[in-house]
């Protein structure tokens, strides 16, 4: 049984084009190292957390990880969201929620407006992996939505 549910800087739904998909999978099949570096190194801020990432892609197998990558590209939960009274946070970086007066424009386009429940908190300054970047703080703002009745 879910209580709570927490999105530390994702949407419920993929929004990539047929086209842009085509373009990952050429980039992938063509330039793999160049492109995984490329892609993870501006995924945060912290010149070490984006030497990680890409040092972890680069590890893995190519198949699995081109496998994987596409695939995260087609879903959309946006269904299962509609209709629940399921609490739910949305941690999001600059990236996610680059107006925090805005924010809730924007969880709308990423899919969440069907959600009853929710609420949010923006991080600025930190890349999307927020919970790398900022692990005692994503901790704490986890901890307090755990907490509340």
């Amino acid at each position: 049984e879910v209580r709570r549910l927490v999105m530390i800087d994702a949407a419920p739904r993929q929004a990539a084009t047929r086209e842009m998909k085509a373009q990952v999978a050429d980039q992938l099949s063509g330039n793999y190292d160049t492109y995984l570096a490329d892609y993870f190194g501006l995924l945060s801020r912290d010149k070490a957390i984006s030497a990680r990432l890409v040092d972890q892609a680069l590890r893995t197998e190519q198949i699995t990880f081109t496998q994987l990558l596409l695939n995260s590209f087609d879903f959309d939960l946006t269904d299962e969201l509609n209709g629940h009274d399921i609490p739910i946070l949305v941690i999001g970086s600059d990236s996610l929620l680059p107006d925090p007066n805005r924010a809730l424009e924007f969880l709308d386009a990423y899919g969440y407006s069907g959600a009853r429940t929710i609420s949010f908190k923006t991080m600025p300054g930190v890349g999307h992996f927020v919970m790398l970047e900022e692990p005692d703080y994503t901790a704490s703002v986890i901890a307090a939505f755990a907490l509340q009745k």
